[in-house]
């Protein structure tokens, strides 16, 4: 049997370190540099019987395991959830997944609004 309480093993960890996000990062995972196309179907509240919005065509910026960042021509408020078709690279091929908007201000530089958006589904 392996006994972990003697010194020889002391240093066996640190090869591998828990390496968290740092105090100004607030996700848990990092983000990849990621282009692709994006369609935004705006969803009804849940008490309306109406039909799919409006949608809004974006471009991703970036992709994480917990959500996107994306440029899109108009702000969308914090809390608006989205349907969200990622297009593949050369097909006709759409995932479709659900997001929450975490959070949006206009980049200067792009004349455009930066969204942060969080994986529902």
């Amino acid at each position: 049997m392996l006994d972990l309480s003697t010194d020889q093993f002391k240093d066996a960890f640190v090869l591998c370190p828990q390496a968290g996000p740092s105090v100004d990062e607030k996700r848990s995972s990092p983000r990849f540099p990621w282009s692709a196309e994006i369609a935004l179907t705006l969803l009804p509240i849940l008490e309306s019987t109406a039909r799919p919005g409006r949608v809004l065509l974006a471009v991703a910026e970036n992709i994480a395991k917990g959500g996107i960042g994306m440029l899109c021509d108009r702000p969308l408020a914090a809390g608006t959830v989205v349907r969200c078709d990622i297009a593949l690279l050369n097909e006709d091929v759409y995932i479709p997944t659900l997001l929450k908007v975490r959070w949006n201000h206009l980049a200067k530089d792009k004349k455009k609004y930066r969204l942060g958006l969080e994986y529902l589904l």
